[in-house]
């Protein structure tokens, strides 16, 4: 159930950090529709795209081989060059909207 009261922030930014709670922490404060709306939704957009090049392209290589480990580790690399930054400006992202949010949410119960 949605909090009744104000929630901690700082536990809302922790649960962030944690699988399946950071979603929990959204509930908590009615805003879980919109962090599947602006967070959950382009990552996984995002990551369908770049793993959807790097297949297309790897297979298309004229030296593409399935036992070719020197293709494999170099397209692991680039792949973690692109993705690692956008994962980490995601996660800044979800620290942000659940901070703001947390504080709006809080605020709603202090002018009563």
């Amino acid at each position: 159930m949605p909090a009744k009261g104000p929630v901690s922030v700082l536990w809302q930014i922790i649960f962030t950090f944690i699988p399946i709670l950071d979603l929990y922490a959204f509930y908590r404060i009615k805003k879980l529709r919109r962090y599947f709306l602006y967070v959950v939704t382009p990552v996984i957009g995002i990551t369908i795209v770049i793993i959807t090049i790097f297949v297309i392209g790897g297979l298309q290589s004229p030296d593409f081989s399935f036992d070719d480990d020197s293709v494999t580790s170099k397209n692991e690399e680039l792949l973690s060059l692109i993705f690692v930054p956008i994962e980490i400006g995601f996660n800044i992202l979800t620290i942000y909207f659940v901070y703001t949010w947390s504080k709006k949410w809080n605020a709603q119960f202090s002018n009563t």
